[in-house]
Parts: C-alpha cells; structure tokens; sequence
C-alpha cells in the first residue's frame, strides 16, 4: 500500500492570546471614549457654595419727636420714614403725641423728652430732635425750666449717642402769625442745641409753615398736617440735612 498524505492544517490560536487581544482592544475603545467626553462632572454632593457678600449696615438715625414725628394722621409714609429712605439710613422712631420738651402728652407711656432722649440706640449715626410746640402753653409758666429741658434732652442724647451727629430742629409752628412765646421758645431751642455741639435746623426762621394752613397741607384740625403736608415737610427737610453735610 502507498503512504498517505498527511493534510496541512494552520495551527490554532491559542485561546490565552485571543483573549489578551480582545481586552486589549476594549482598553483602547474605552480610553478613546474617555478622552472624547471630557473630564467627569464633580459630586454634587461635595460641592460647598461660596458665601454671599454681607450688606454693609446702614447708618441708624434716631428721631426723638412729637406728633409731627410719630405720624399723626398719615396715610402714608411719616417724616422719619421718608427721610430714611431718601438719606439711605435705618430709622428707629422715637415720636409720641402730645409730648415735648416739658408736655408729658398725658402721662403713661408717654413722657417728655429728657427722660426719653436716654433711650437713643448707642450705636446711632444721626440723632434728630424735633419739637415744642406742646409746650406753649407751659412755657410763660417756667422758662427756665423749659431752657434746662431742652438742655437736658441733648444732653442726655449725646452721652446716649456719643458718636452720633445730633441734629436739633426748632418748633414746627403751623400758623401764619408767630408769638412771642414761640420765637423765644425757638431761639432758646437753637441756642442751646448750638451750645451743646449739636447742628440746628431752623423751620420757623426759614417760614417752612407759614402758607400750609393757606396750601390746604393741614388736617381738619389745622394743627397737624395732612399727607401732602408730612411729604413736604419731609423734603424739606431732606434738603436741610444734605446742607449740614451729613
């Protein structure tokens, strides 16, 4: 019989080198993906959010007041708040009806001005006492004691207040005709405020209320003034606060 002949057959790929070959090309596919979508997104939950700024505080202006300063028939905004907001100040009223320098506005919880003015905020920036006109009626029967209240008031709210720059506004004075009584109430007012360090406003030299009555800014009872009357009142008195500089 002949010899057979064997047939050639191609030696297998061993299966260790066929899967090394695969891993392999997966590796590559994987780090080509990687690159192409850049790098990954942070954890949320590692992220810590930056601090908003603060809002620097706004100077604190205190307004020690009657009637006039509480608001008495507003139907809007009193001076104090508007003041505020044109000067960009934080207000903290201090106004009660019938009260003044010696008017104690009836008692309770309202008193005059010396013993309130110690209450003024000790970090204020601006002080500003206003009034009275609720002490007419007292005044011819001491004006020494009105004079040593008005001092006491400025006194009372510088120490309060020590950095504070105390404004001191004169009598408010509804009417055309002005008093004697008045026009000395006022300049005992001013001169103490002067003395004591203190700035002065002056509505009753400057005839602020002279034509308000005629204007129709009064209430009905011709005392007070009406919303168009405290917005007025209000700008000007802006406006004297812009000339002292503060």
């Amino acid at each position: 019989m002949g010899k057979r002949r064997r047939s050639k057959r191609s030696p297998a790929l061993p299966w260790s080198i066929a899967g090394v070959a695969v891993l392999a090309i997966l590796a590559i596919a994987l780090t080509v993906a990687a690159l192409r979508s850049g790098p990954a997104a942070p954890n949320v939950a590692d992220f810590t959010p930056k601090p908003m700024p603060t809002q620097t505080q706004l100077p604190r202006a205190a307004f020690l007041g009657d009637s006039y300063i509480e608001g008495y028939g507003a139907t809007a905004n009193t001076i104090p708040a508007q003041v505020s907001k044109a000067m960009n100040w934080q207000m903290f009223a201090m106004g009660q009806s019938g009260t003044g320098y010696l008017a104690d506005g009836g008692g309770g919880a309202r008193a005059p001005y010396p013993g309130r003015s110690s209450g003024v905020p000790a970090k204020s920036s601006v002080v500003m006492i206003s009034g009275g006109l609720n002490d007419v009626k007292l005044y011819p029967q001491n004006p020494g004691a009105f004079r040593a209240a008005v001092r006491e008031t400025i006194g009372n709210a510088k120490t309060a207040a020590p950095d504070a720059k105390v404004v001191v506004v004169g009598i408010y004075w509804p009417y055309p005709d002005v008093t004697s009584d008045v026009e000395e109430m006022n300049t005992i007012i001013l001169e103490s405020a002067r003395d004591l360090g203190a700035m002065t406003i002056d509505p009753l030299g400057e005839s602020w209320m002279s034509t308000m009555a005629a204007d129709g800014l009064l209430q009905d009872d011709k005392y007070h003034p009406n919303q168009a009357g405290y917005d007025y009142l209000a700008t000007r008195l802006v406006s004297a606060i812009q000339a002292l500089g503060i």
